[in-house]
């Protein structure tokens, strides 16, 4: 009697989550078809803050065809302030996975800028793998002393291209790295690199 009590209470939830419009296959959410999301109007790149000011531009309400297997999709107002921390395409679905609230190596900066480094050899730059969203930390190698330094440290790369300028996505070898310090940091990279060998290792697989 008892285990018959147990499977109608199961039945009864599971109808309750069914119209709901969510169901929990082994433990991720899967959002219903038919609901309205947001998705991208164009590709946002990582590091991109999304905020009040900008929604129009980069989002719009865009009705879910499929079920979709995954975190559920956040509303227009939970996602203000929110860094972009994977490449989001044109078109994509906008999830919780592609955000988040509070990144460090964007959000603790206080003098943001961007810099310009580059490697004489892709061997200094992880044999140029480095990529647009990578962390990194800078290492510059004295020319007299040959001591090598770490002058900065989970570094967020905001752009990776070729040595004639053109961006590297996938494909290529990447010498020129646009990263994002504080103003202070930017002058001891500029000071120590005048003296020495730039070197950047990745911090990590990931962005986030």
């Amino acid at each position: 009697m008892k285990t018959g009590k147990r499977i109608g209470k199961a039945v009864i939830c599971l109808g309750l989550v069914i119209v709901s419009g969510i169901l929990v296959v082994n433990g991720i959410r899967v959002m219903g078809a038919g609901k309205q999301v947001l998705a991208a109007k164009d590709n946002i790149c990582v590091g991109t803050i999304l905020s009040k000011d900008n929604m129009d531009e980069y989002l719009e309400e865009k009705e879910c065809k499929e079920d979709i297997e995954g975190v559920e999709a956040k509303n227009i107002m939970g996602i203000d302030g929110n860094i972009v921390i994977k490449d989001i395409r044109a078109g994509d679905f906008i999830t919780m996975d592609t955000l988040a609230e509070d990144y460090p190596p964007i959000s603790d900066l206080t003098d943001p800028v961007v810099v310009g480094i580059r490697a004489n050899d892709p061997s200094q730059f992880s044999s140029g793998t480095i990529r647009r969203g990578d962390l990194i930390n800078v290492s510059v190698i004295d020319n007299m002393t040959n001591e090598c330094e770490c002058i900065a440290r989970d570094v967020f790369v905001c752009g990776a291209y070729s040595d004639d300028g053109t961006f590297v996505e996938e494909e290529g070898c990447a010498t020129i790295l646009n990263i994002l310090v504080d103003a202070k940091t930017e002058e001891k990279i500029n000071e120590k690199i005048e003296k020495g060998r730039v070197r950047v290792s990745r911090v990590g697989s990931d962005v986030y």
